[in-house]
């Protein structure tokens, strides 16, 4: 595969969503990503008992397909010693071990960091958690929500009402960019150290990072309430507003006198009437919505759009498309930013396609792979024959 980290081996142990999304992205730009699963029901990724997953199909979920491209499987059971022997085979000459398994797994098999050092010095460790390597959440399950709840990240999507979640899982998906990025990294610095080294990702840490001003205005008591409510919107507008047909985004902020001169209410820009000013319209916001809207009813989504590009007033508005409707936006399309697939067994879709566009050596998409697809191409790279491949299946140790 091109890409510009072609020629670089990662061993991925990992399931859910952060550690297989950032094996992905780094499959998606050319590495060769082996993914190791069990013999019987593979990753445990692949068929959740759950109400979201149960249209996947087999082996196959839409969460599997698109958190595993350009990965070969290779299906081999940790349990048994062979299998064992199998992994640090693998192991010996990797340039990159990929792992979200829980706290302690790695070591009670025997390859935790200070063990693989020795036996690959070279060897880059991304080891993903949920709360870290330490402290007292360290064994407690992690997922995004609660992630979510734990960081205070969700204070900052919330409502009026209170906390609330993303349902997109942010959190889980920015730990896996920041697991993949961490690793191109650590593999530039080997290029001048010929040594490999551990790196820790935590959910935890991802959320508190993307806090970003919102931790230092609160610690710094810089939080107004009177003007800033706990939860949810501080700016009105901001958010998604009904038009003729469709929704538009709009995010007014400091262009207050621009936007109300564009939508031919410039009354509403004079700081004593009752939407003059940013706390006036905080209290009012309900009222303000439906003024707004009977306003924003006299054009469709699109209209308003193109309306806004040719105003002489800055305006900062978008459209807001339903998913289903993603691939037939023009930007969308001119970006290539969704790629159509057909799948044998879940048939047509569209997958989001590799994000950065390099010169020269461009990543590709190919398909998320089978249960073990790989195994045999592997075991043969690693010199077992036929026979030993046989037997290794008839033991159960590989499928």
């Amino acid at each position: 595969m091109s890409g510009p980290l072609s020629g670089v081996r990662v061993i991925e142990i990992c399931s859910a969503i952060s550690g297989p999304f950032a094996g992905k992205l780094l499959g998606d730009l050319g590495a060769e990503v082996i993914k190791i699963e069990s013999p019987d029901t593979g990753a445990a990724d692949r068929i959740r008992d759950l109400p979201y997953d149960r249209h996947g199909k087999d082996e196959f979920t839409w969460r599997f397909l698109n958190y595993n491209t350009n990965k070969e499987s290779v299906a081999v059971d940790l349990k048994t010693e062979e299998g064992i022997e199998l992994l640090e085979e693998l192991l010996a000459d990797a340039d990159v071990l990929l792992e979200n398994m829980r706290p302690g797994s790695m070591e009670r098999l025997g390859y935790g960091w200070e063990s693989l050092r020795e036996h690959n010095p070279g060897l880059v460790y991304c080891s993903i958690k949920g709360y870290g390597a330490d402290g007292p959440y360290t064994d407690l399950p992690a997922l995004d929500t609660l992630i979510q709840g734990v960081s205070g990240f969700a204070t900052q999507v919330g409502s009026d009402e209170g906390p609330g979640t993303m349902e997109i899982l942010v959190i889980d998906m920015m730990t896996g960019l920041y697991s993949a990025w961490s690793i191109a990294a650590a593999l530039f610095e080997r290029h001048s150290s010929g040594q490999g080294q551990k790196i820790d990702i935590s959910m935890l840490d991802t959320a508190v990072s993307m806090l970003g001003h919102q931790l230092a205005e609160y610690t710094a008591a810089q939080h107004h309430e009177d003007v800033e409510p706990e939860f949810g919107t501080r700016f009105v507008p901001k958010g998604f507003y009904a038009t003729a047909e469709g929704e538009i985004a709009l995010f007014i902020g400091d262009y207050w006198e621009e936007f109300c001169s564009a939508i031919d209410r410039p009354e509403w820009a004079d700081p004593e009437h009752e939407y003059g000013t940013n706390d006036k319209r905080l209290e009012r916001r309900e009222q303000f919505r439906e003024d707004l809207e009977s306003v924003l009813a006299a054009r469709t989504a699109d209209e308003w759009i193109e309306y806004f590009k040719e105003c002489e007033e800055t305006v900062l508005a978008a459209p807001v498309n339903r998913i289903d409707e993603l691939a037939d936006d023009p930007q969308i399309r001119a970006q290539n930013a969704v790629e159509k697939r057909t799948h044998p067994e879940m048939g047509e879709y569209y997958l989001p396609n590799v994000v950065p566009k390099f010169s020269r050596t461009a990543g590709s998409l190919s398909e998320a792979p089978s249960v073990g697809d790989s195994t045999d191409r592997i075991l043969e790279r690693l010199g077992y024959d036929a026979d030993e491949r046989a037997a290794l299946r008839e033991e159960s140790v590989v499928e």
